[in-house]
């Protein structure tokens, strides 16, 4: 086998994931919180093993550790091992949606959020787990996620550096050419203004009882604030464990999360009393850039 380069090497992949202090403190928590002494837990997408570590130090009996890239696993089981851990965690290589546990299990952990909450399958892969492997009374982290869409004027990011005043130079007229906006990652450094109000796309409880996902959703913005529609902003919120959050809206320092954007190029003048109707389409497999965002004003 060829040497790893930096673009190629398996671990390298979780280095954003690894810095993000807030993520990781607080499923620091989080876990500590939910995991007994005791305990049965499945991991999934456990890429190199630290949130399986982090529920074997907070008790669990054993922890199997679900991950489908193959290519990851020898690493995993070297920082398990490197951990003192290789007897109470087992690393189980298999696609979430699909695995067979050895053993019923009392919580399931992941972090399968998305930029935009659930673009990773986070509710395909819990549902499928859940249904099959977890007791009855079991606990799911994160226990709750919510998915948003705003309609927003950009502070000076993305379409809002086009501005008449930049640096006393007028950069208005850079992008009025006829060309098709798509969908982009950007994590927004500051909130922009709001000028609808924020839509609630989906608002996901996890249990054992989970129904089938919608994918498509109708959604209405009621225009709050007159100004120039310069595009719409996804993002998410969860709660971890009681009273343990996270979000991506705005971006904290050092967040390894993103946030989707539709832009609308031209932007176009919207009213306060206008409403925004639209409909979201979040195929299940596809991330948020093949997720069709179309609206109108009325």
């Amino acid at each position: 086998m060829d040497p790893y380069k930096e673009t190629n090497h398996p671990a390298l992949y979780y280095q954003g994931m690894l810095g993000d202090e807030r993520r990781m403190v607080r499923y620091q928590m989080a876990i500590d919180a939910v995991v007994r002494p005791g305990d049965v837990v499945a991991d999934l997408g456990t890429g190199l093993g630290v949130l399986a570590i982090m529920a074997a130090r907070a008790g669990a009996e054993h922890v199997y550790a679900v991950d489908v890239r193959p290519q990851v696993i020898p690493i995993t089981e070297r920082i398990i091992a490197a951990n003192g851990l290789s007897d109470r965690i087992s690393v189980i290589c298999s696609d979430a949606m699909e695995v067979e546990l050895p053993q019923q299990v009392d919580v399931i952990v992941n972090e399968l959020i998305g930029d935009f909450g659930t673009d990773e399958n986070i509710y395909e892969c819990v549902r499928s787990v859940a249904q099959r492997h977890l007791q009855e009374g079991g606990r799911i982290l994160p226990n709750r996620l919510s998915t948003h869409i705003v309609g927003v004027t950009y502070d000076r990011e993305l379409r809002g550096v086009y501005d008449k005043n930049v640096y006393a130079m007028d950069l208005s007229s850079a992008v009025t050419d006829a060309f098709t906006p798509a969908a982009l990652m950007h994590g927004l450094l500051r909130r922009p203004a709001e000028l609808t109000e924020i839509a609630a796309v989906e608002e996901i409880d996890f249990g054992t009882h989970m129904p089938e996902r919608a994918y498509e959703y109708s959604l209405t913005l009621p225009v709050v604030r007159s100004g120039e529609l310069q595009g719409f902003v996804g993002f998410f919120d969860c709660e971890l464990a009681p009273g343990i959050m996270l979000d991506n809206y705005p971006c904290y320092p050092g967040c390894h999360w993103v946030n989707w954007n539709w832009p609308v190029t031209p932007a176009i003048h919207v009213e306060k009393g206008q409403t925004i109707s639209g409909k979201l389409t979040t195929p299940e497999k596809t991330v948020a850039s093949c997720w069709p965002w179309a609206w109108e004003v009325c």
